[in-house]
């Protein structure tokens, strides 16, 4: 199977690699052991973070979180806008209550194009 590339932003790519597996390629620079450590420190307190299975030289190999995107399910269904809104907020709310370093968890770029909708692949 051929390695495509699912998701891309500013400061990372998501290339499938098959079996519930991703890689996110840093673009520039980045602390993919540090990011790692975060992550599995989120998800040790409840949060919903995908599963972090290696570390590598400028990325990460995760779990797969398949469905669509918050923004992706607006599209087709505009209605849903308030209970995204919520969700995103919650989820906002939940993260920052996490300690972390003598302080809190931040987050400084989620938002509905890297989170799934609670509702993916219902109608």
């Amino acid at each position: 199977m051929p390695v495509r590339v699912i998701a891309a932003g500013r400061a990372s790519e998501i290339l499938d690699l098959g079996d519930g597996r991703v890689l996110r390629r840093f673009k520039r620079g980045g602390n993919p052991a540090r990011e790692a450590g975060v992550m599995e420190h989120a998800r040790a307190h409840g949060f919903p973070v995908p599963a972090v299975f290696e570390v590598r030289d400028g990325a990460l190999v995760l779990e797969l979180v398949d469905g669509r995107t918050m923004a992706a399910d607006l599209g087709r269904h505009p209605w849903r806008l308030d209970r995204h809104a919520r969700t995103l907020a919650g989820l906002h709310a939940r993260l920052h209550e996490i300690p972390y370093e003598g302080e809190r968890l931040l987050h400084l770029d989620l938002h509905p194009e890297t989170c799934s909708s609670p509702r993916a692949g219902r109608s």
